[in-house]
């Protein structure tokens, strides 16, 4: 793009001093109208033959949502509440271009696979398809851990018609990027409708993502399965205690009634260190599980209230959002629940008695355990509950299914080796169902109760070759060929060095 560079320096060497203290002026977080940044009113111009820019990576629901409320009502299309000021000026950018401009950004990447980007991509194949894309990974930039890309975007009337370029430099060194080496190496990027754009390396792998789609069905199409996010008590030092300090409250029970019902509502507690791959390791915690759902009467516990008002100011556990600095406290989010109750209602707390298969949420590997122990979790972990979640299990800890979720569905990564196993991210990989073939499924789950018991015993154990043999069924489920599967074992492999 030489001659697109000169021209771009041509029209910058040409702006007045004002015109440049204009651009140098401008904020987008300032009150002025979301059309004050207008070419025109900036300096003459129609458009832009060229925007690029490295937009700022800001969550619109900080601080309890008031950027994205900030925001709203300028009604960009591609606005949603959970997503990032980025995709804002995405919009913004494409709009400010001619006909036949060029967009070019440093942004993170999870606008390409994440739910929140699905109104972007939309947007952007309709206005300005994506010409090129770099995938960079982590540690472009020392003041942010996110993972980003460089995209290429073209506005044009005509819609997304064919499938851009890219470049994975995610496993790669940074000191070993020769960009222009790998540009002629560049792959094809699956990006004609909003669904997650992924950049496949080469077309092995864009075969299995072919046989992933046709074979599977996504998570949230399966009508028998829920998922739920653990609990929020908003200050686990009051609500989280000890094998020992429970003992002490039932111990000081003024009867078995009380005792009973006490013991009742204090709960087995695994936090998201605890999870393990097929296993867990209970720090000997319990959960105080005063949910509001229960509506409960705190003079019915008395040995728990005074256990509460005995450890902790009461101004600390009312849900009154107050702050108190000269405390050194502040009081919980502001709800409408009882100062002794857990901070959310938690109406789904049955569904923690039931098998489930629960798992940790930040990873550098999958870590899915089965459990019938009835525990609890903690928010940072999650659970689902219905039919087969024995084999979705072995699935999610699967070779197949960790590359699957890594490479197609993941989001983006999280620093170097990370990855956010989030509810949002894990409905939508498709999972070949247990109809596809049954006795290989039973089979599957069958080595699940194995591994699993033999974890409960020894959470050390080796259990590599009925993982093994799980991952040879999942292969089976898909239809994998041996190029593909050996594709994916060296795929993995890799990641857990």
């Amino acid at each position: 793009y030489p001659q697109l560079m000169s021209s771009l320096q041509e029209q910058l060497l040409w702006l007045s001093d004002e015109e440049k203290k204009k651009i140098m002026s401008w904020s987008p977080f300032s009150d002025k109208p979301a059309n004050w940044f207008e070419p025109e009113l900036m300096f003459g111009a129609d458009k832009f033959d060229v925007v690029i820019t490295n937009p700022p990576y800001i969550q619109l629901q900080r601080n309890r949502g008031e950027l994205g409320k900030k925001y709203q009502p300028y009604h960009y299309e591609v606005f949603t509440g959970t997503g990032d000021i980025y995709l804002l000026f995405f919009e913004r950018g494409i709009k400010l271009l001619k006909e036949d401009g060029v967009l070019c950004y440093i942004t993170s990447d999870k606008w390409l696979r994440s739910n929140y980007g699905t109104k972007l991509r939309s947007f952007v194949i309709k206005n300005a398809p994506l010409q090129w894309v770099i995938d960079l990974g982590p540690d472009v930039f020392d003041s942010a851990t996110v993972d980003t890309a460089i995209a290429l975007l073209q506005k044009t009337a005509q819609p997304q018609t064919g499938n851009p370029k890219g470049v994975n430099l995610k496993e790669v060194k940074k000191e070993d990027i020769d960009l222009d080496a790998f540009l002629k190496d560049a792959k094809i990027v699956a990006c004609t409708s909003s669904d997650p754009w992924t950049i496949v390396s080469d077309n092995v792998e864009a075969n299995i993502k072919q046989k992933v789609e046709q074979v599977g069905v996504p998570l949230n199409k399966w009508n028998s399965i829920t998922i739920y996010r653990g609990v929020v008590t908003g200050l686990n030092e009051a609500f989280i205690i000890t094998t020992e300090k429970r003992n002490e409250i039932l111990d000081n029970c003024k009867s078995e009634e009380e005792r009973s019902r006490t013991e009742e509502i204090i709960k087995p507690y695994l936090r998201g260190r605890d999870v393990y791959r097929y296993g867990y390791q209970w720090a000997d915690l319990w959960l105080i599980g005063t949910f509001p759902v229960l509506h409960l009467d705190i003079d019915d516990y008395p040995a728990l209230k005074e256990y509460f008002l005995s450890n902790f100011d009461i101004r600390q556990l009312e849900q009154t959002g107050k702050k108190y600095p000269e405390l050194g406290f502040n009081a919980r989010k502001k709800t409408q629940n009882k100062w002794f109750e857990i901070q959310d209602s938690v109406a789904y707390y049955a569904e923690f008695n039931k098998e489930k298969v629960i798992w940790s949420e930040i990873v550098t590997e999958p870590r899915f355990c089965y459990d019938t122990s009835a525990f609890y979790i903690d928010a940072s972990v999650f659970f689902m509950v219905g039919e087969h979640v024995k084999y979705l299990a072995g699935f999610f800890n699967s070779k197949a299914g960790e590359f699957v979720f890594k490479r197609f569905y993941a989001g983006g990564g999280l620093g170097k080796s990370g990855y956010q196993y989030k509810k949002i991210y894990i409905v939508q990989v498709p999972i070949p169902p247990a109809s596809t073939d049954p006795v290989t499924v039973q089979r599957v789950e069958e080595l699940v109760d194995k591994i699993t018991e033999q974890k409960k015993q020894d959470l050390n154990v080796d259990t590599s070759l009925l993982e093994k043999e799980i991952d040879q069924l999942i292969y089976k489920l898909y239809g994998f060929n041996d190029n593909e599967i050996a594709f994916i074992e060296k795929y993995c492999n890799a990641q857990n060095v």
